[in-house]
C-alpha cells in the first residue's frame, strides 16, 4: 500500500515487483482503509473478493512478462523492471526507441517536482512537432542545431530557449544512463547563452497602492489572488511555496520557517506588521485556483492600480529582494529570507546601483556631470 492516505483517509493499492536490489510497483484503482489489508489480501472490505480477483489478475500479467523477459534474455534494469510492473510491452533490444515514449512511461516515477514534470511535457510536443516519431538514434549535433533554429522559428526568446534545450538534454542524460543513447550524440552541444534579464519589481509606493486596492475588492477570486501576490511580496515566497502555505505548519517563533518546493532550502522570514495582516488573511483562505487563474486575477489588480509594467506573479518575490535590499539587510540576509544563494540576492543590489546610476544620469546630464 502507498505510505500516504488520500484526503478521505483511504490508501491506494499497489503490487510490489522485485528483481534483485531493483524495486517496481504496479498502482492498481484500490483505495481501501489500512486496516482492510493485511499479508498481501483485501480483507473485512464489502468488495474484497472483487478486489483481490483485480490484484490476482495483476500479478498474473506480471509473472507472465518477467517470464518473457527471461525467455529472450532481457538485461533487467530499473525501467525494465518496471515496464514489466506496469505492463508496457517489450520491445527487441535493436528497435530504436521514441523519446516521447521513453517520457510518457517514465515520467510518473522520475523523482522531481511537478512543474519540472510540465517542462519535459512541454518539451516532448516540441520535439513531436519538429519531428513526428523521433527516436534516440535520431539525435546527433546536426539534429540538436536543427531542433533548437525550429524553436527560434517559434519566435521564442534565447533565454526560452536555452530553458527548453537544457530540459531536452535532461532527457538525454537520463536514457543515456538506461543505454538508449550514447553520450557523444550529444555532450558537444552548447546551448544558447542565457542572458540574466531584467527583473521587474513593484516600488514601495506600488505595493502599498496595490494592497489597498486589494482591501476593498469584493471579487472573491480576485481578492485571494491578490492577497497571495502580496504575500509573495511581503515575504519574497515563490508562488509554489505560496499554495502549500499553511499558518499552523509553517509559522513559528514569530517567523515563517518554510522548506522551498524548488530547492528543498529553509527559508526563514521574520513576521513584520504588513505581512502579519496579510497571513491573518491567508490562513484562512488557501490558494486553490490554478496558476493561470492567479495571473489573470493579479493583473486585474495590476489594471485597477494603474501598473503597466509587464509583470507576472515571480515578480512578487523580485519586489521583496528589491525592497529588502533598499531597507539595509545584507546580501547574506536576503540570501536566507529568500531560500536562495548569495549570487542571487547580490542580483538585487546590484540592481539598485544600476538605478540609482540611472537616476543620477537623468539628474545629471552627461555634458553637466563633473567627476573630481
Amino acid at each position: 500500500m502507498e505510505s500516504r492516505p488520500n484526503k478521505e483517509g483511504l490508501y491506494r493499492v499497489t503490487v510490489r515487483v522485485r528483481y534483485d536490489d531493483l524495486v517496481a510497483y504496479h498502482p492498481t484503482s484500490i483505495k481501501i482503509p489500512k486496516d482492510n489489508f493485511s499479508n498481501g489480501k483485501i480483507v473485512k472490505h464489502k468488495l474484497r473478493a472483487n478486489h483481490n480477483q483485480e490484484i490476482d489478475h495483476i500479478r498474473a500479467g506480471i509473472t507472465q512478462r518477467a517470464n518473457q523477459a527471461e525467455v529472450m534474455q532481457v538485461k533487467i534494469t530499473k525501467e525494465k523492471l518496471q515496464q514489466i510492473a506496469k505492463g508496457v510491452e517489450h520491445k527487441d533490444e535493436d528497435e530504436p526507441v521514441r523519446i516521447s515514449d521513453y517520457v510518457s512511461e517514465n515520467l510518473k516515477d522520475w523523482n522531481i517536482v511537478q512543474r519540472r514534470k510540465d517542462h519535459y511535457k512541454v518539451i516532448i510536443k516540441k520535439i513531436e512537432a519538429f519531428q513526428p516519431r523521433a527516436t534516440f538514434t535520431d539525435v546527433d549535433m546536426d539534429w540538436l542545431t536543427k531542433f533548437e533554429a525550429f524553436l527560434f522559428n517559434q519566435k521564442l526568446s534565447t533565454n526560452t530557449v536555452n530553458t527548453k534545450m537544457s530540459v531536452a538534454k535532461a532527457i538525454f542524460e537520463r536514457a543515456r544512463k538506461s543505454g538508449l543513447i550514447k553520450l557523444e550524440q550529444f555532450i558537444y552541444y552548447k546551448k544558447p547563452t542565457y542572458r540574466n534579464p531584467k527583473k521587474e519589481y513593484l516600488t514601495e509606493a506600488q505595493t502599498e497602492k496595490f494592497y489597498q486596492m486589494v482591501k476593498v475588492i469584493e471579487k472573491p477570486g480576485v481578492k485571494v489572488a491578490g492577497y497571495y501576490f502580496l504575500l509573495g511580496c511581503y515575504s519574497g515566497l515563490r508562488l509554489s511555496d505560496c499554495k502549500r502555505f499553511n499558518y499552523e505548519e509553517h509559522v513559528a517563533e514569530g517567523c515563517i520557517q518554510i522548506v522551498a518546493q524548488k530547492n528543498k532550502k529553509l527559508a526563514v522570514i521574520p513576521i513584520y506588521d504588513r505581512l502579519q495582516e496579510v497571513i491573518d488573511f491567508v490562513k484562512d483562505n488557501p490558494l486553490t485556483m490554478t496558476d493561470p487563474h492567479v495571473g489573470k486575477y493579479i493583473k486585474e489588480v495590476f489594471r485597477l492600480c494603474g501598473i503597466t509594467k509587464k509583470l507576472s506573479f515571480h515578480n512578487s518575490r523580485h519586489t521583496f529582494g528589491m525592497q529588502m535590499t533598499r531597507k539595509g539587510f545584507s546580501v547574506d540576509q536576503v540570501a536566507k529570507m529568500l531560500a536562495d544563494t548569495p549570487a542571487v540576492a547580490a542580483i538585487y543590489a546590484q540592481i539598485q546601483a544600476d538605478d540609482l546610476r540611472e537616476q543620477m544620469h537623468k539628474s545629471f546630464p552627461q555634458n553637466k556631470l563633473k567627476v573630481a
